[in-house]
């Protein structure tokens, strides 16, 4: 079969396989340069980016542990404003007191970083990241209650005064 042979240019006359007839295209060194500035820009971004978060787990795990340090202050006053007898350690960082008519021993103590309230020997774990928890009597009868708490180097603590109603 005898044919015309056919041309590998299209209809445009642009070769195959170029953009732009004539046209030289991207040095490497162009490339090179172009691929380096968008590294940079990337690496930016990322850094940028990696700051924000660490910045938002930060405060997030501050705002954790004042928010444990507020709930084990509302437990502890909660509780000892209905006593009717308690005992303070000697190191004031544990106080044992009983309910009025209960047998019945109820105790808060700090082990390991947890405030743990005891009724009996059963422990409920009350709050977290709490360092320290100190009980003070007072002359009018008032419990001085400090917790401290900490963070990621933050050291978070509360002072608080509570007088037992039930207590003459």
């Amino acid at each position: 079969m005898t044919g015309k042979r056919h041309s590998t240019a299209d209809l445009s006359g642009k070769a195959p396989g170029r953009l732009l007839a004539g046209s030289p295209g991207l040095s490497l060194l162009e490339v090179t340069i172009s691929l380096g500035l968008i590294s940079l820009f990337l690496f930016g971004l990322l850094t940028f980016y990696s700051l924000g978060v660490r910045a938002y787990h930060q405060s997030s795990l501050q705002a954790e542990a004042q928010q444990n340090l507020r709930a084990a202050l509302f437990h502890v006053d909660r509780s000892l404003r209905a006593v009717e007898s308690y005992t303070i350690s000697p190191s004031g960082n544990v106080i044992e007191f009983y309910y009025a008519g209960s047998p019945t021993r109820y105790t808060y103590r700090v082990r390991y970083g947890e405030l743990e309230y005891l009724v009996g020997t059963t422990v409920t774990k009350v709050a977290s990241y709490i360092d320290s928890l100190s009980f003070t009597p007072t002359p009018g009868g008032v419990i001085l209650i400090r917790i401290e708490a900490s963070a990621r180097g933050r050291d978070f603590s509360v002072l608080t005064g509570v007088k037992p109603r039930n207590i003459p």
